[in-house]
């Protein structure tokens, strides 16, 4: 039986005829994920680098399993178990590593069956999981910690996602930066942040860096603004009210800018222009900023025009801070930002993943309180550091949302020989607790895996 190679277009179906000559094989390989996996919960699996070796924890399982170069029915149990954990790991991120090692125990302890010419009952683990529901229990922020620690073997990811949450609190977000970074570190903003700053001919021109103001008047206009008589009555009200305020636009006339410049500099208005422009980001981002200043757009397609705009009912928002980054306090509006969020998020349940990443930035603007992880640029290894703090997240929202399972209670209360081996196994590398929803998910997943492996006579072999 042979795998085939990359320069191979054809699909081919391999029959399994000798069932015990590729139970063997099949064995051979689980015991072999299963051997890497175990070293790796105590931090002894290394992969080469770059220029050097590449220390892998638990929480890099995947990589691991990755990095097997294998073919035939070994590659088709390889891709079965990473299929398999990416499902797991878009919610849970330790349930992945327990579904692997449950389903090898499971395979190891039932194959001797297969070798007897028996077949292979279904193993019933549905009362060792209820038993174990029974035992989950609310945790604290020294066992998130010391399972986070323990999973991911990283004491800057632990510290930073520790530190992310306690400054976020309970109704903050989390978001991780992977753009270009000086240095590594987390941010904190408060106040619903947007990446509009002032116009740049507008900047430049007045010297403004940092505007800071309470009580400001906020026009939203989705087009470009090009003459001033347009906006006339509204300057003429800023200019008499001596109000704060800011004009946010598609774009600005070169006659607009000029008469907004020119009586900043003589302090005679205090309005500055920020430009949004229509593009994959900012097709929307005029109304998640509406929703957030409690208002509406005005667009010439719902029949609206600028110079009909009455200026005593433009919104007024609490705070309003400006540099390269537009940031809105405004308490009264959060009701309405939640309801506007929630379905952002409804919608990147469907969403492809090109869409996703563009949901999720709205998702980060429309968060009152959210902390920002960066990781510098110039680190090794960088991309492995963002997984284990995406693990992090994972195990910090799940264990305080799930509860754990401490593991003394689980060896005491569950019957299943090869969940009784994995409780174990996590155990014997220095694990008290593990999140209860992801050790009964983990479990059940493993097992149905298993079977589907066992139960197998025929695998389909790809070149990928």
């Amino acid at each position: 039986m042979a795998g085939m190679t990359a320069a191979d277009t054809v699909i081919n179906f391999v029959s399994i005829k000798k069932q015990k000559d590729v139970l063997v094989q099949v064995n051979s390989f689980i015991d072999e994920i299963e051997k890497d996996l175990t070293k790796s919960l105590v931090g002894n699996v290394y992969l080469a680098g770059h220029d050097d070796l590449i220390a892998m924890a638990a929480s890099d399982f995947r990589h691991i399993l990755q990095s097997k170069d294998v073919e035939g029915v070994e590659r088709c149990i390889r891709n079965i178990l990473l299929e398999s954990i990416i499902r797991l790991e878009r919610k849970f991120g330790i349930a992945g590593l327990i579904a692997v090692l449950v389903c090898t125990r499971f395979i190891k302890n039932q194959t001797y069956k297969h070798y007897l010419g028996a077949a292979v009952a279904r193993p019933d683990i549905e009362d060792s999981l209820r038993m174990l529901s029974r035992v989950s229990r609310c945790t604290n922020l020294n066992t998130i910690g010391e399972t986070m620690g323990a999973y991911i073997s990283d004491p800057l990811v632990t510290s930073m996602v520790m530190q992310a949450y306690q400054l976020a609190g309970h109704a903050g977000q989390i978001f991780v930066d992977k753009e270009f970074a000086a240095s590594t570190c987390i941010e904190l903003l408060n106040g619903y942040t947007f990446p509009y700053g002032v116009c740049p001919e507008f900047a430049a021109s007045t010297k403004i860096k940092t505007w800071k103001e309470t009580g400001v008047k906020c026009l939203i206009i989705d087009g470009v603004i090009e003459r001033v008589s347009e906006i006339h009555k509204i300057l003429q009200y800023f200019f008499e009210e001596r109000r704060p305020g800011i004009i946010i636009a598609r774009g600005f006339g070169e006659e607009v800018l000029g008469t907004l410049i020119s009586n900043c500099n003589r302090q005679t208005l205090n309005v500055l222009p920020i430009s949004v422009p229509y593009d994959l980001e900012g097709v929307n981002a005029l109304v998640d900023i509406a929703v957030t200043c409690n208002t509406d757009v005005v667009s010439s397609i719902k029949g609206e025009l600028i110079s009909s705009i009455d200026p005593d009912e433009i919104a007024t928002v609490e705070k309003v801070t400006l540099s390269n980054k537009l940031i809105i306090s405004n308490p009264i509006a959060e009701r309405n930002v939640r309801y506007h969020l929630s379905q952002i998020l409804e919608q990147k349940e469907s969403a492809i993943r090109s869409k996703k990443e563009l949901l999720d930035k709205r998702t980060k603007s429309l968060s009152s309180t959210c902390t920002h992880l960066k990781i510098d640029s110039h680190q090794k290894n960088r991309e492995l550091c963002f997984n284990r703090i995406d693990h992090g997240i994972k195990l910090f929202k799940e264990m305080s949302a799930y509860g754990v399972i401490h593991l003394e209670n689980a060896l005491e209360l569950s019957q299943n020989k090869s969940i009784q081996e994995v409780v174990q196994l996590f155990s014997d590398s220095g694990y008290q607790y593990l999140p209860a929803q992801s050790l009964i998910l983990g479990c059940k997943v493993g097992e149905e895996i298993a079977n589907s492996i066992l139960s197998s006579t025929t695998y389909l072999v790809l070149d990928q």
